[in-house]
């Protein structure tokens, strides 16, 4: 479980950066 919670924080994680880079445009 544990494992599976730390994939999907870090799946999170990138989507969330993607997200910002497309805001801002980088």
């Amino acid at each position: 479980m544990i494992i599976y919670t730390t994939e999907v924080q870090t799946i999170n994680s990138f989507y969330i950066l993607e997200s910002l880079k497309e805001v801002y445009g980088l």
